[in-house]
């Protein structure tokens, strides 16, 4: 055995008690996990553009975590099958006291990892018997740091899927929340006030939570009703419409909608520099349904000046869709199951 083994195999234990360091007690995420995360992903959609079924992307998020999680664990075992092959005689037969094989050492190192004992071999003097407790603490250590790592995470899907469904009550287009909080008894859309109060410190919490779990962004839904970003574009579709569509004397008190609008540009702006792919700016939304039902609406022209001044927010908006796999269809209609795009996306920083 080459003595020189023992260099590789701690670089890489530096390496991955580095990436746990960066992952699971910082905000963010190691760069080879990043790595690790992204060809997943890539893979899950190639799979897609393959078969042309959503519900492949439902399940990056999991894969993702599990992908992270085995990365880890199969660098912890290299370093260790490294360290422990630098010497000949470092692991022995328990029985019959001959230097163990390569094989022999993968085996001792994975059971050692998982703590289950040494098995038929036994390290040999104490500083390899020092060694081996310490690759056995360092396998527990890796399990507790990947509990700690995916169920923030998940809990935080469950948040997002959540916020989704919240926000998909008021309506499953823009054009659907005008119509539902309009109010003829009252100044206009008075009835949706309420509702935006609780909204905003739960955006800035789902903001907060893709900040320290990048890896959040890989739990997509296919279904409209349970999809974060696919609703918050409905909703700012729709407060759009109504700072924007309506006439002058019908127009809510922008302080009204100032919160949530601001809750969702944060939002926008800081998953752009996480890891939104560039989008094209989406076509204004439709007044024609609300001009019918007979709403106070200014004419199109006058509309699509309007938007102009939101040409960045809306760019934004599109690329969250693209970043989760959907078209701005998603938003204009309501065939949301059909209307995956192919974009590339991953975490990155």
């Amino acid at each position: 055995m080459c003595h020189l083994l023992a260099i590789p195999g701690v670089l890489v234990l530096l390496l991955l008690a580095w990436e746990l360091l960066v992952t699971v007690t910082s905000s963010g995420i190691g760069f080879a996990t990043r790595r690790v995360e992204n060809g997943i992903w890539r893979f899950l959609l190639l799979s897609f553009r393959i078969t042309r079924s959503p519900h492949i992307l439902t399940w990056a998020g999991g894969i993702a975590l599990v992908g992270a999680v085995s990365f880890w664990g199969l660098l912890l075992w290299l370093g260790w099958m490294l360290v422990f092959s630098s010497s000949t005689g470092a692991i022995a037969d328990t029985t019959t006291g001959t230097p163990a094989s390569l094989w022999a050492r993968f085996y001792f190192v994975g059971f050692s990892l998982a703590t289950l004992g040494m098995g038929d071999f036994r390290p040999v003097g104490s500083l390899w018997q020092v060694m081996t407790a310490v690759c056995s603490l360092m396998g527990l250590m890796v399990v507790s740091f990947s509990i700690a790592y995916a169920l923030p995470i998940i809990s935080a899907a469950a948040s997002k899927r959540s916020l989704g469904t919240l926000i998909s009550t008021f309506g499953r287009t823009p054009q659907d929340i005008v119509l539902a909080a309009w109010d003829c008894d009252e100044r206009g859309n008075s009835a949706l006030g309420s509702h935006l109060v609780t909204l905003a410190p739960l955006l800035a919490r789902l903001e907060e939570q893709h900040v320290t779990y990048p890896s959040l962004h890989f739990f997509t839904d296919p279904h409209h009703e349970k999809s974060a970003p696919v609703n918050i574009a409905v909703l700012d579709e729709a407060l759009t419409i109504l700072e924007l569509g309506l006439t002058g004397a019908n127009r809510p008190d922008k302080m009204q909608l100032r919160p949530v609008r601001e809750a969702i540009f944060e939002f926008l702006v800081t998953l752009h520099r996480i890891y939104m792919p560039p989008a094209t700016v989406p076509p204004p939304p439709s007044l024609a349904r609300l001009r019918k039902a007979g709403l106070p609406v200014v004419d199109d022209a006058t509309f699509a000046e309007r938007c102009a001044s939101l040409k960045h927010r809306r760019q934004l908006l599109a690329a969250l869709l693209a970043a989760d796999g959907l078209s701005w269809d998603a938003v204009a209609s309501r065939k949301v199951a059909a209307s995956r795009s192919e974009p590339e996306r991953g975490v990155e920083h």
